[in-house]
């Protein structure tokens, strides 16, 4: 009894000192309690999400064991892996979610089952369609489509005749994804008769499914929609259908007023069309739009027809310049060497017509052409410079790539970005060559772009240049993904890089050593990790992390009991990068990792 007292007195003064000290240090106790707890809950969720990879269907004892966790991601997770393990009996507790009061958790319930392709439980998505809640009705309706099941095609029919436009429109789609003969002339009505043009593009896409040629006549007749939008969606759906029979139905829209109904035509007719339509087409070679321009040269290409050569010569002399370029462009794609004099003669006239002439001329053969394309990018004139990207797009399939966050900001770095991306895209070598104007610009992520994308050209001045920049936390990954990066032995650089990062290791500040331990890792390799794992101990959380990270690189089986240590550290961070670092590693270890992960995933002490 005097121990229970003395027990209960200790947690009051406990309590009471962290409620002084919290006071005291103007500490929101609650929001760091709460921080910490959602830590714990990512390692917990990331150990979760890493033990089907793994196969071992031994543990689903344990994990059934621990849903009875009150949280409902955590929960969910686990209910996924079981079943991804192979124990597909706890479908109906994953379907129980959806009468959760949380709208997230239905939506992330809704989505497990849909992904996991579970139809044992079609019955009860079948009874939520009548749910006072309309996302969980709009979800189950979904879901029915999704999983296939046809048996609920009676009680769709009545969802689609719903009030409701969102209700309507889910049911409509799944309807059309159970591609049922007799819902043809349903959606045929929904089509026609849909006030809401929403309803009626749901109509489109769900007969788009059926791939027949009655659908597409249904499609073909709803081409005058007063909605542009719904005539699009049947425009995108025409020109999958592979069925050249619509061809002369869609010639007409080839001038219709909305832009996008004519590249939309434009891309049928080059898909479905024949040489003989390439007299529809031309006309589009002068659109005001540019992209009209773009589709209908890109269509004509297509139907490659050297017949055309003649009349694309005369377009050549035309004082339109769109028209002239759409000519040029086309000529240059599969013209012959007719082609060559009056290409040639365009060589003298405006820049941004000399351009596309000299990009043409490349592409027909005449390699030389290629340079002062090229040198027209650092023209003076803005104006000049982006009609010579414009040119330079046509002689590759890719222009625009990935960017990194904090780029868009700054159009002009973006710029540069893009420029480099189409310089790499030519694969020639003065292309390549031209991408050392980039490797000492001013700006750090152009030059990490630019090292990127010289490929073997350039290698040492890249690797001066990179060495250069190491010293910069920002660009690392760019610089480490590069050709270049200096590995163990491969340059004498890596030597040098080496010896000035390992006096680094010692720097009192964290993130210096942290970076070094990044450098050394990347330019070391395998045979410096030995001086990098010690500080996987190291005081500071941030430079364990990146000795953790580092290592976990390479994937050697040696350092999994690092790993395995660190779970206990007591910085969350680093335990959350040490179950990433265990994840990573393949099958062949599980015997290692799993009972770790599990003892994790359950909520068990690390």
């Amino acid at each position: 009894m005097a121990d229970d007292v003395n027990k209960n007195r200790f947690v009051v003064i406990w309590l009471s000192l962290i409620l002084l000290i919290g006071a005291i240090t103007s500490i929101n106790l609650y929001d760091y309690f709460r921080k910490r707890n959602s830590q714990y809950i990512n390692i917990r969720y990331a150990a979760i999400k890493a033990l089907p990879k793994f196969g071992d269907s031994s543990i689903i004892p344990a994990l059934k064991m621990a849903l009875s966790e009150k949280d409902h991601i955590l929960r969910l997770a686990m209910l996924e892996a079981i079943i991804e393990l192979g124990d597909g009996s706890v479908a109906l507790l994953v379907s129980e979610e959806l009468n959760s009061k949380d709208s997230p958790f239905r939506i992330l319930a809704a989505g497990i089952l849909n992904k996991l392709g579970v139809r044992s439980d079609a019955l009860r998505y079948l009874a939520l369609v009548n749910s006072k809640d309309q996302k969980l009705r709009i979800t189950a309706i979904r879901i029915l489509g999704e999983i296939g099941y046809k048996e609920a095609l009676k009680e769709l029919f009545e969802q689609a005749k719903d009030e409701n436009a969102f209700i309507k429109r889910a049911a409509i789609e799944s309807i059309g994804k159970l591609k049922a003969e007799s819902a043809i002339p349903m959606l045929r009505d929904a089509l026609y008769e849909g006030e809401d043009p929403r309803i009626r593009a749901a109509a489109v896409v769900a007969l788009g499914r059926y791939k027949q040629h009655k659908v597409n006549e249904y499609l073909i007749n709803s081409l005058s929609d007063k909605d542009s939008s719904v005539r699009e969606y049947i425009m995108s759906e025409l020109v999958e259908s592979e069925d050249p029979a619509i061809v002369p139905e869609i010639i007409g829209l080839l001038k219709d007023y909305d832009s996008n109904i004519r590249i939309r035509a434009c891309e049928a007719v080059g898909n479905l069309g024949n040489k003989s339509n390439i007299t529809d087409l031309a006309p589009l070679l002068e659109d005001p739009s540019s992209k009209v321009r773009y589709y209908a040269t890109k269509a004509i290409i297509k139907l490659r027809d050297r017949t055309i050569v003649p009349m694309l010569l005369s377009a050549v002399e035309s004082k339109n310049d769109p028209e002239k370029i759409s000519a040029i462009i086309c000529m240059g794609r599969f013209g012959d060497e007719t082609a060559v004099p009056a290409l040639e003669g365009l060589t003298g006239s405006k820049d941004y017509i000399r351009l596309f002439a000299l990009a043409a001329l490349y592409k027909l053969g005449r390699k030389d052409k290629l340079q002062p394309l090229l040198s027209a990018l650092n023209d003076k004139d803005s104006g000049i410079r982006e009609k010579a990207k414009d040119a330079l797009f046509e002689l590759t399939a890719r222009y625009d790539s990935p960017l990194p966050r904090g780029i868009y900001r700054d159009s002009y770095i973006n710029d540069k970005i893009k420029t480099i991306s189409l310089l790499e895209s030519i694969r020639d070598k003065a292309a390549v060559s031209s991408l050392r104007a980039y490797i000492n610009d001013n700006n750090l992520f152009v030059r990490a772009y630019a090292l990127k994308a010289m490929g073997e050209l350039g290698r040492e001045l890249a690797i001066m240049t990179m060495v250069k920049d190491l010293d910069e936390v920002e660009a690392l990954p760019f610089i480490q993904a590069s050709p270049f990066f200096p590995k163990a032995g491969d340059y004498p650089s890596a030597k040098d890089i080496i010896s000035k990062y390992i006096p680094k290791l010692t720097d009192k500040d964290p993130k210096v050593k942290a970076h070094a331990i990044r450098v050394l890792a990347g330019a070391g390799g395998k045979s410096i990790l030995k001086e990098l794992e010690p500080f996987t101990r190291d005081k500071s959380p941030i430079v364990r992390i990146a000795a953790i990270e580092s290592l976990a690189g390479f994937l050697l089986p040696e350092y999994i009991p690092v790993f395995i240590k660190a779970l206990k550290d007591r910085d969350k961070k680093v335990n959350f990068s040490a179950v990433m670092a265990l994840s990573r590693y393949s099958p062949e270890y599980a015997g290692k990792i799993v009972p770790v992960l599990t003892r994790i995933a359950v909520g068990r002490r690390f």
